[in-house]
């Protein structure tokens, strides 16, 4: 007599729900069936030695309590002691999957060599295909499915066809996935698991990625039409929520009959929570002075998403800090009642606003303390150029470049730049060879590049070497051989010079990282920097659909200020975008939210930081490159020397 237990704990698809707004169908987790699952004969009443009953009791436990590492763990354990360990294998499968442990289902799977029952080898199959297409393998996700016994059961089809939903979408055939769904519907009688299909579908469909390499829908294909509009509207809402409600609104009356048609009251409802601001919101920017042009650029950019929202806004008061006291001006904002402060823009301003007192009102800082210390109340975002260079590190270490050199400009911002590059390398276990300052009004830098690339000492030696001999010989000089790459600290018309004098200067072959201040976007400008990678914000460099048809709104809005100073206008937008997340508590550090400036997320002590995107120049413009996952801290290495040479 064998007890039955279940793969999954929760109904299909209804504890991801909540999360599939922010999710791609990469990391939807695996759904089943509840028929199936209630029909797999796992684990076994256990007979024998008390200690194997205690394990097995224990096990059950930590599943129950949603502890499935540990149990997962037991199982392991148990199916090396019993002579019918398939079963307890399947168990350990079932919870490592619940825990997320892609890869230790897979291996778990492999283990099992003895003859399974058709039950046993359909949750192996649909096990292993799930962990595979979480491991973005759809081939391997095939492989497992060519296991399944013959015809599958009823109670086991809806569970087929979602993993046959998935593998589709990882395919790249929405259209297949879309049809597959309806069929899978047909299998489920809880309205409440279909309501939940379909807004994993969703969720899965409205990766950008997939939808801009999906297939047109036809004119008779009205339902596979809805779906790609919706996701559509969902996917731009990532980046730009202003204007989403009314876009569900008019899809809504546009497909009245559409399958989707139920998950529209909690996408307004949801949609509407996110833009919940404050009533009063005051802004801190020199709109006068020295830095008037740079806060009347990041002022536009907020006011452009202040105009671009279709609900109640908040009452919206900017404060000149080029006139007065940034102190005085933030005390008279919260006697004011505002609700929440942005601002202010330079470090010298907020520095002199957090050494005054505790800050009464939530406050949104463009820029970031010169002493990070936590202070209540105060969140911290800016582009901040040091951050670049750290991501500079991370993308040449992801990328398997260990050790290098670095040219930067003999001035404040260049030291600043360096000392974030070198520092985050080298944590990280890469090594900074050397580096060179070089002046950064000269048009020629022969000197600091000769110097760097150890090309000074192969002429020495030749020299040396035609006087012992007393005659001429065939040179041509040698650089270093021990550096895998170059970081390049510049502005457009300094990487315009040294780019050409490193190929000269026999570098052409070396890798060259740089940060988003090398990159003017004007057409035209930048074909003497192909083969420089540098990091940039998406607004600038990304080029999805809904990215750029927002760059043209929000252009034609304040043009002049979109064109001189992007990235600035960029951080107003963003800005604005943050508050009611920040006002509201909703975003954690686990959150993420995709702003023109990066996908931003925020550290424990209210630091928002910016993932950027990484390009290349081609042909004089910038071409987009895939994300590289991180590596793990590497050890240091010793340093390659360099043979004796000319």
């Amino acid at each position: 007599m064998y007890r039955y237990t279940s793969i999954l704990h929760s109904s299909p698809l209804t504890a991801q729900a909540s999360g599939c707004a922010a999710k791609t169908w990469r990391s939807l987790a695996f759904v089943l069936a509840l028929g199936l699952l209630a029909a797999c004969d796992v684990v076994p009443e256990r007979r024998g030695e008390t200690d194997d009953r205690y394990i097995q009791t224990r096990a059950e436990r930590l599943e129950r309590s949603g502890r499935h590492d540990l149990a997962a763990e037991l199982y392991e354990q148990l199916a090396g002691r019993d002579d019918a360990n398939q079963r307890f294998w399947l168990a350990a499968a079932n919870q490592w999957h619940a825990a997320g442990e892609w890869r230790d289902v897979e291996r778990v799977l492999s283990e099992i060599t003895v003859p399974l029952s058709e039950d046993q080898l359909l949750q192996k199959a649909l096990l292993g295909a799930s962990a595979a297409l979480s491991l973005e393998a759809p081939a391997r996700a095939r492989m497992w499915l060519s296991g399944l016994p013959g015809e599958t059961p009823d109670r086991a089809r809806s569970a087929l066809k979602w993993i046959e939903v998935r593998l589709s979408l990882a395919e790249g055939d929405p259209r297949k996935a879309i049809e597959l769904n309806d069929e899978r519907e047909m299998w489920l009688a809880n309205a409440k698991d279909i309501l939940a299909g379909r807004r994993a579908l969703l969720a899965a469909l409205a990766d950008e990625q997939l939808l801009g390499r999906s297939a047109p829908a036809r004119p008779d294909e009205e339902v596979y039409a809805g779906w790609l509009d919706l996701a559509m509207i969902r996917s731009g809402a990532d980046r730009d929520p202003f204007v989403v409600r009314s876009s569900l609104r008019e899809w809504g009356e546009r497909y009245p009959e559409h399958p989707a048609q139920v998950l529209l009251a909690e996408l307004l409802a949801e949609y509407r929570q996110l833009l919940d601001y404050p009533e009063r919101l005051a802004v801190l920017l020199p709109l006068s002075g020295r830095f008037a042009t740079a806060g009347q650029a990041v002022r536009d950019g907020m006011l452009a998403a202040y105009l671009r929202q279709d609900e109640t806004r908040p009452e919206l008061h900017f404060f000149d800090t080029g006139k007065h006291n940034v102190v005085d001006l933030y005390a008279r904002a919260a006697s004011e009642n505002a609700d929440f402060i942005i601002g202010p823009l330079t470090r010298d301003a907020l520095d002199e606003l957090a050494a005054a007192a505790p800050l009464s009102v939530p406050t949104l800082a463009l820029n970031n303390l010169t002493e990070q210390l936590p202070r209540p109340g105060l969140y911290q975002f800016g582009l901040t150029p040091e951050d670049e260079a750290r991501q500079a590190a991370r993308r040449l270490l992801a990328s398997g470049l260990v050790q290098g050199i670095a040219l930067v400009p003999a001035s404040d911002w260049g030291g600043r730049m360096l000392a974030a590059f070198s520092e985050e390398l080298e944590t990280a276990g890469g090594i900074l060879l050397d580096y060179q300052e070089y002046a950064p009004r000269d048009d020629d830098f022969s000197a600091p590049i000769t110097t760097i690339l150890h090309l000074a000492e192969s002429r020495a030696r030749y020299r040396s070497l035609s006087g012992v001999l007393g005659r001429r010989l065939e040179f041509e000089p040698r650089r270093r051989e021990d550096v895998q790459f170059i970081f390049l600290a510049a502005t457009p018309e300094s990487g315009r010079l040294i780019r050409p004098q490193l190929r000269f200067h026999y570098a052409s072959d070396l890798p060259v990282f740089s940060t988003s201040a090398i990159y003017e976007p004007r057409p035209g400008r930048n074909g003497d920097l192909n083969g420089i990678s540098f990091v940039d914000i998406p607004w600038l460099i990304e080029g999805a659909e809904d990215t750029s048809a927002l760059r043209e709104q929000l252009a034609a809005l304040f043009p002049q200020r979109m064109q001189s100073w992007p990235r600035l206008y960029a951080l107003g937008y963003d800005a604005y975008r943050l508050v009611p997340a920040l006002f509201s508590g909703r975003l954690t550090e686990d959150g993420v939210i995709k702003g023109l400036t990066g996908d931003l997320t925020m550290t424990r002590d209210g630091q928002i930081m910016r993932k950027m995107r990484w390009a290349q120049f081609t042909g004089g413009a910038p071409a987009l490159l895939e994300d590289i996952a991180p590596r793990e801290t590497v050890e240091p290495r010793e340093t390659v020397e360099p043979p004796e040479q000319f």
